[in-house]
C-alpha cells in the first residue's frame, strides 16, 4: 500500500494511466509540476471535510486579554501593562470602561487607551489593588461573546468543544464565552505515514479528479472519479466513524488527551 508522497500520487496517476512519478521533489516534467502545485492544497481540502481520527488534536486554549494583573506606573495615574490584541472594551470591576484617544487623556475613573502592544488605564492606585471584583478586563471581541483565543498555527477546522460550549471562528481567532476552553481540531497533518488507509484513497482520487481534466483534457473522466470519489469519501467516513465511538471519560470531563 501507498505509504510515501510519491506513492500516494502514483495510485492518482495510475487511475489517469499518466507517467507515475520517481522523485516528487525533483521529478521535472509537467505531471510533476502539476502534482506539486496541488498537493497541499488538495490535501488540506481532505482533512478539513472530515474528522479523520489521524488528523485530530485536543487542546486547551486561553482567551487573549482577560484579567491584567501587572502594572507599572506612567504617572499622573496612568499604569500601564503588556497587551499585545488590542481589545475592543475594557471593564473595571465589571463596569464598561471609556476609550479615550490617547495615553494623556487617561484623567478619570474608568478611562483606557491601548496602542503599541500595551494598555493604559487611568488609577489613582495600583490597579491590582484599586481594581479586585475582579479586576481590569481585557475583551477583545466587540460583542456577541466575552472572549477570543488564538488558534492553534496546525488548526485547519475546529471540530467540538467540551460540553458543545458555544464558540464562533473568525480571523483566526475562537470567539466564546469562557477564560479557557478545551476544543478538538483537524490538524495540518502532512506526515504520510500517519495517513489511514480509508483516507489515502480518497486523497489519491481527489488528486486523480484534480489532474483529470488538466493532464488528460478528459471532462468524461473528470465526472467518473467525481463519482467515484464521492462514494469513496462516504464509505471511508462511516469506517473512519466506527473507530471513534463516545468515550464515557470524555461525557464525565477528562476530556485532554495525550494527543493534543
Amino acid at each position: 500500500m501507498a505509504t510515501t508522497k510519491v506513492g500516494i500520487c502514483n495510485l492518482a496517476l495510475r487511475k489517469l494511466k499518466l507517467q507515475t512519478l520517481e522523485n516528487f521533489d525533483t521529478d521535472d516534467n509537467e505531471i510533476a509540476r502539476t502534482m506539486r502545485d496541488i498537493y497541499d492544497y488538495v490535501l488540506k481540502e481532505v482533512l478539513t471535510e472530515h474528522p479523520w481520527n489521524f488528523a485530530i488534536k485536543r487542546t486547551q486554549l486561553t482567551a487573549l486579554g482577560g484579567l491584567i494583573t501587572t502594572w507599572a506606573d506612567e504617572g499622573s495615574d496612568v499604569w500601564s501593562s503588556p497587551l499585545t490584541t488590542e481589545p475592543k472594551r475594557v471593564k473595571f470591576d465589571g463596569v464598561l470602561g471609556q476609550k479615550v484617544a490617547s495615553a494623556v487623556l487617561c484623567v478619570a475613573e474608568n478611562d483606557w487607551y491601548w496602542a503599541a502592544d500595551v494598555l493604559y488605564v487611568y488609577s489613582t492606585a495600583d490597579p491590582d489593588t484599586a481594581y479586585v471584583n475582579p479586576g481590569i478586563e481585557a475583551i477583545i471581541p466587540l460583542y456577541g461573546f466575552a472572549y477570543a483565543c488564538t488558534l492553534p498555527a496546525d488548526c485547519l477546522r475546529v471540530t467540538k468543544t467540551e460540553n458543545d460550549e458555544k464558540y464562533q471562528v473568525e480571523n483566526g481567532l475562537l470567539l466564546c464565552d469562557s477564560a479557557t476552553i478545551n476544543i478538538s481540531y483537524i490538524y495540518d497533518c502532512s506526515d504520510v505515514t500517519l495517513f489511514s488507509q480509508n483516507f489515502i484513497g480518497v486523497f489519491a482520487l481527489r488528486l486523480a479528479y484534480e489532474l483529470a481534466y488538466s493532464d488528460t483534457g478528459s471532462i468524461e473522466m473528470r465526472q467518473i472519479l467525481a463519482d467515484d470519489d464521492e462514494r469513496k469519501l462516504s464509505k471511508s467516513k462511516a469506517v473512519d466513524g466506527q473507530e471513534s465511538p463516545v468515550q464515557k471519560d470524555e461525557e464525565d470531563g477528562s476530556w485532554i488527551d495525550a494527543r493534543g
